[in-house]
């Protein structure tokens, strides 16, 4: 009776005892994880999934520094020292106090914006307030109004003026001060400047004469304007319209003008008309005759 009561006892310990569950491991797979000992990343660690993020062939679930940061994260990798134990982080930076380093922080700041939509994601503003539009919030813009003058010196910071103009040398530029007149001894702000009445000047350069089997889907027309245009190009013959084409010039310099969509041309002499428009609708026409040949 005894000895039947200490064999009982002991199987009661085998079966209880931790060391058991490995007493009749999978055969190859010791972790019983589904992945062979051979190939596995974590032998006596289940992780099916073998999840290596720092790629040193040790899985993330058995490595003490899973992201390689020279920070330990401790095994298991939850509760460990490293605040982003799955990205690399050795200086631990965490804006908000929050415990989670800001590389790994969805929401740095805390203000309820994720990172990759907040226009100031290392600054609370919860209102995501963007005066010029920029993309970044004027919490951390240090030109609101985008004129090219930080808003620490700019007399104006929620109005576009690049010149800073202060008539009356107040402090408060022209551009948003409604009194704004000069003060005795103070400089008249300066007159406006003179409406643009000049046409642009245009060059335009094309072959004389144009040979139908070289020709491709286009013809190139090399405008140079001296100011920023607008180009339009039409080619006619015997008043049928041939080909159009439209550029753009930002500034002065030189463009091309494609002549698409040709219509059934035949040997002939079109006329070729150019118009070059400026930003004041100030406008500059060329013509030139140009031979159609096989």
């Amino acid at each position: 009776m005894r000895r039947a009561a200490v064999l009982l006892l002991a199987a009661f310990v085998v079966a209880v005892t931790p060391s058991a569950v490995l007493a009749h491991p999978e055969p190859g797979d010791i972790d019983g994880d589904g992945v062979g000992d051979q190939v596995d990343n974590c032998a006596q660690t289940k992780n099916g999934e073998q999840n290596d993020t720092d790629r040193d062939g040790l899985g993330d679930v058995c490595d003490t520094d899973a992201d390689d940061d020279g920070v330990d994260n401790a095994v298991p990798r939850i509760g460990g020292p490293d605040n982003c134990p799955l990205a690399a982080n050795s200086t631990q930076a965490d804006t908000d106090g929050d415990g989670w380093g800001d590389v790994c922080d969805i929401d740095t700041d805390l203000d309820g914006r994720q990172d990759p939509i907040d226009n100031c994601p290392l600054q609370a503003n919860p209102d995501q307030a963007d005066y010029d539009f920029d993309r970044t919030g004027d919490l951390c813009d240090p030109d609101d109004d985008d004129d090219g003058e930080f808003d620490v010196a700019d007399n104006c910071p929620r109005t576009y003026n690049y010149d800073q103009v202060d008539a009356d040398g107040d402090g408060v530029g022209a551009a948003c001060d409604a009194d704004d007149r000069p003060a005795p001894g103070g400089l008249p702000s300066p007159p406006p400047p003179p409406p643009d009445v000049a046409a642009p000047t245009v060059r335009l350069s094309v072959a004389k004469t144009l040979r139908l089997r070289e020709l491709g889907s286009s013809i190139a027309v090399q405008v140079r304007c001296s100011e920023s245009c607008s180009v339009r190009a039409q080619l006619t013959a015997s008043k049928r319209k041939l080909a159009s084409g439209t550029a753009a010039l930002g500034g002065s310099g030189t463009t091309y003008v494609f002549l698409r969509k040709l219509r059934r041309l035949t040997p002939a002499t079109a006329t070729l008309k150019l118009t070059a428009t400026d930003a004041a609708g100030n406008a500059s026409r060329l013509t030139r005759r140009l031979k159609l040949r096989r």
